[in-house]
């Protein structure tokens, strides 16, 4: 999918800005015109957080307002459209209408005379589909009670009466939805419909999450030291689990030979192969400790599996002066994180497999 539009309103210096977006997007504009502003108000809706609201993200710190951010997204490919867990949020042109939404909340104070409660940020996310505009053929709205009004009132559009098309029988819950469906299908012109959004559905959350592209937000000025890291969630990290991954088993099982005789080497279950060094320090406190009580100490080192050897990487760049990236310039500092996400990316997508092997 791609993204075609976004809708800010009331984050940070954005009160309503519509922004049409293309295949590759600039945004230019003057020293604090708000171009942070937009890229911030992305990250809000990709990666959604409470630690990113405060009073200061809503407009002119008006925590009596709604901060909403809209996407409209297209191009979905033909696996996206047929995802069983998205599909049912997907409008009838297979495009996707989203939104994600904060609202301050202030809990009322617990103790008489107790200051209010400074409040929290609440977030909620959205989805906007076309649906019938008359209450008995919206799939939310049946409902046991709500069949016993209507069928008491004359359910028509144009010439066509739902009543008749139900039969005499006043329908359960689950038949009214499947007559709806076909009622819909049959009567219904572009005409009776309107554009509706969905609050917080049940579950929502989790198909975002599982279906959005991805979006890394990297600041003007940033520090490389948290890209440099190695977790299961940033980019760099999960391109060297791919690479424990592509590890072989014949080349893992030499990996763990050379450890455990490292351990030997270090442990007393070394034998006679352990360090003199060791051993000798070992004694040592244990003569030492005699005065005291008797007791055996022993030093135990703990080596390190295959997995943690291949995870706790440094980087270092050398451009004249081997050192630490997170000592290099800025310049160089961001040239290595876009050099990380293009690999990640490309991890993701499957592209530039000719290029190179994981």
């Amino acid at each position: 999918m791609k993204l075609k539009s976004v809708h800010i309103k009331n984050y940070r210096s954005c009160k309503d800005v519509p922004i049409k977006i293309g295949s590759m997007q600039a945004i230019v504009g003057a020293n604090n015109a708000g171009k942070s502003s937009i890229i911030r108000a992305l990250d809000f809706l990709f990666n959604p957080s409470t630690t990113k609201v405060d009073k200061e993200t809503f407009w002119n710190c008006d925590v009596e307002l709604q901060i909403w951010v809209e996407a409209l997204f297209d191009e979905l490919s033909d696996a996206e459209k047929e995802n069983e867990k998205l599909k049912p949020f997907l409008r009838p042109d297979d495009t996707f209408h989203i939104a994600r939404s904060a609202t301050w909340k202030i809990e009322e104070p617990g103790e008489e005379g107790a200051p209010p409660d400074d409040g929290k940020p609440v977030i909620s996310q959205h989805f906007c589909k076309p649906m019938p505009k008359y209450d008995w053929l919206q799939d939310g709205k049946i409902n046991g009670k709500n069949i016993d009004e209507w069928w008491k009132d004359n359910l028509k559009v144009g010439d066509a009466n739902f009543l008749d098309y139900v039969g005499a029988a006043k329908p359960k819950v689950v038949a009214w939805k499947e007559k709806a469906k076909g009622f819909i299908e049959n009567h219904l012109s572009s005409d009776d419909f309107i554009n509706v959004w969905n609050d917080n559905p049940q579950g929502y959350a989790g198909v975002l999450k599982g279906t959005l592209p991805h979006f890394i937000f990297v600041p003007a000025v940033r520090d490389i030291s948290d890209e440099a890291k190695v977790t299961k969630t940033n980019p760099f990290g999960k391109l060297l689990y791919a690479v424990l991954e592509s590890v072989t088993a014949q080349q893992k099982a030499e990996l763990e030979t050379t450890l455990d005789g490292l351990q030997k080497r270090l442990n007393r279950i070394g034998g006679a192969d352990r360090l003199e060094s060791i051993v000798e320090t070992e004694r040592k406190l244990n003569e030492v400790l005699e005065e005291y009580m008797t007791c055996d100490l022993e030093i135990e080192f703990q080596t390190p599996s295959v997995e943690t050897l291949l995870t706790t990487p440094h980087l270092f760049a050398d451009d004249g002066f081997r050192n630490m990236v997170s000592n290099k310039g800025h310049g160089l500092q961001r040239a290595i994180i876009f050099s990380i996400l293009r690999c990640y990316s490309e991890l993701v997508t499957g592209a530039g497999n000719e290029k190179k092997s994981l």
